[in-house]
């Protein structure tokens, strides 16, 4: 098996974890359900969210979008009218360190909605055997905002990177760094959640592309409760296997590793999966990934 490549290997790997991952252990809400939490707090109902993004979709521009791309343009009607009711209502009074803080209302209604969750007790076997994980990790890089890897890993601070421009840290160890490329609960105004948020993300990824690149091309790679559609991650990919040989690209089936959820399915179930990247600008690549079929 191409998993116990990896396990027997003498190269620590990379580990991507998404929001599938807090959502097992934390019950965190997926993007769709953290926009109407968002909502509620200001009176709305889940039926002027379905509205909101009927209306969008309904758009001739926004017809060809993905849920992603569309929850990211939904999240930036969102923003300028969660702030507008904010700043117009009792809110303000019942929030006035959001507005001694000078930090943006709709982000730190986000953090403060995911700073609320607590580790779900009937995990705690599978919690407990994660954290074993420490010192085997070469890095992990999330697009999650919670604090949960954090908490699990007990990272000090210095160990910890927050959006893209802290990527560039001459006293970096490498070893055991947390890569938070998508911002955190802990600094609100440097979430990335809207369109213009991902745009500029684009515009300056060079950056994280470079550090990804080095990341992935010395070590194997496991995305867990991650979902490899992601543009950013796609783009990443894309540059690499342009630099492989024919020989290199079949070699990534012992590279590439994703966990996928299987209910009910107790054992590893291994599986080889030719995957489809796409960079930025329509470019796309082709190449063999191992996926592990589980749920535990």
């Amino acid at each position: 098996m191409s998993f116990d490549q990896l396990v027997n290997g003498n190269k620590l790997p990379v580990l991507f974890v998404g929001s599938g991952f807090s959502r097992r252990y934390l019950n965190s809400p997926d993007w769709k359900n953290l926009l109407i939490q968002v909502y509620e707090f200001i009176g709305k109902r889940e039926i002027h969210f379905k509205t909101l993004q009927q209306k969008l979709r309904n758009r001739s521009e926004y017809r060809h979008l993905g849920e992603g791309e569309l929850n990211a343009i939904i999240a930036e009607e969102m923003e300028r009218e969660f702030n507008d009711y904010f700043y117009e209502s009792e809110l303000v009074d019942q929030y006035p360190d959001w507005v001694e803080e000078e930090v943006n209302p709709f982000r730190k209604c986000i953090a403060t909605i995911l700073g609320e969750l607590n580790l779900l007790k009937e995990k705690e076997e599978e919690i407990d055997v994660f954290k074993k994980l420490k010192n085997k990790v070469m890095s992990v890089i999330t697009t999650n905002y919670d604090t949960l890897i954090e908490h699990l890993f007990e990272l000090p601070r210095a160990s910890t990177f927050i959006g893209q421009p802290q990527l560039f840290n001459p006293e970096s160890l490498e070893l055991g760094e947390l890569f938070k490329i998508h911002g955190c609960v802990t600094e609100p105004d440097r979430i990335v959640i809207s369109k213009t948020d991902y745009d500029n993300f684009r515009e300056t990824a060079k950056l994280f592309t470079a550090k990804l690149l080095t990341l992935i091309s010395e070590n194997p790679v496991v995305f867990i409760g991650y979902s490899i559609s992601d543009p950013n991650i796609q783009q990443v990919l894309t540059d690499l296997v342009r630099c492989l040989s024919r020989e290199q690209i079949e070699s990534l089936k012992t590279h590439f590793y994703l966990v996928e959820y299987a209910p009910g399915v107790e054992e590893l179930v291994e599986q080889q999966f030719v995957f489809e990247a796409k960079s930025y600008n329509g470019e796309k690549t082709v190449f063999p990934i191992t996926i592990i079929n589980t749920d535990n």
